[in-house]
């Protein structure tokens, strides 16, 4: 098991998508547009958001997207203040990929300088017919202080011509009414247990593999439309399966969780209170 399922079967392309076909349709029409807005891409985690931008600008750029660089960028609070915050940042030729949330109250700083420094010397490649535009990804901006979504309407609209962003969040309730107004909003909703019946499907013929088909409803169940979570399962129990002697294999339960089944059934059998 050199490759987690999860990122070895990601599709990179729209066409690969295997559900929410709509949202596809949609993004590659918004790929051949001549004046991108900004986007804010929102639903539950596992249902797949980051693919989907990935693919929409893998649509957009070409595979060149894929091809990342991990950078640490130091960021000076300001001139009377000689105090850094380093951020982890991923880069191809054509975009920046940012979790800002984890500079936690600094987190507004590093939002203004970084998209003023894209601006001023992220360069496109050259060599491709581009759109003229500059890409920053913005992972978990419902983590993000009110400050720092203030500060960051601001920055984007002063820089919409030249530089687009695209949001990524769970939540949607926790981002700021003027931050939405300025973005076309993406909902992904969580996958059906039908679809993540057949991206397992899709694995395990890809694999070659045995695998008892009457698990992947449990599989389904037991992730809580969580595609992510459902092909890591997928994945242990693969695995476990593989070492086993007889060549059967009961449901497989994460610990954790049947951890937290003991506890609550321990409560349930003996409600008072102890000293």
């Amino acid at each position: 098991m050199d490759r987690l399922w999860c990122d070895k079967y990601r599709p990179r392309t729209l066409e690969l998508l295997d559900y929410h076909k709509n949202i596809s349709t949609m993004l590659r029409k918004l790929s051949f547009c001549v004046d991108f807005p900004h986007l804010l891409f929102y639903g539950p985690n596992g249902a797949g958001k980051k693919t989907r931008v990935m693919a929409f600008l893998s649509e957009t750029f070409g595979n060149g997207v894929f091809k990342l660089k991990q950078d640490y960028w130091e960021f000076k609070l300001s001139a009377s203040n000689s105090t850094k915050v380093e951020c982890t940042v991923l880069m191809s030729n054509y975009h920046i990929d940012i979790t800002p949330s984890e500079c936690e109250s600094y987190d507004h700083v590093v939002l203004q300088k970084l998209i003023k420094e894209v601006v001023n010397n992220f360069q496109i490649d050259s060599n491709k017919t581009q759109k003229g535009v500059k890409f920053i990804v913005i992972n978990d901006c419902d983590k993000l202080s009110r400050a720092a979504q203030a500060a960051l309407s601001r920055t984007m609209e002063k820089y919409s011509e030249i530089c687009k962003l695209i949001l990524v969040c769970e939540n949607l309730g926790k981002i700021i009414h003027p931050l939405r107004g300025k973005c076309a909003m993406i909902r992904v909703p969580a996958p059906s247990y039908t679809d993540i019946e057949n991206v397992l499907k899709m694995i395990l013929k890809k694999e070659n593999t045995f695998f008892p088909e009457q698990l992947f409803g449990k599989i389904a169940e037991m992730s809580e439309r969580n595609m992510r979570k459902a092909i890591l399962q997928f994945q242990t129990m693969r695995l476990k399966l593989a070492n086993t002697t007889n060549g059967t294999l009961d449901f497989y339960a994460p610990e954790w969780r049947q951890g937290i089944r003991n506890i609550f059934e321990q409560i349930i059998k003996e409600q008072s209170l102890k000293t």
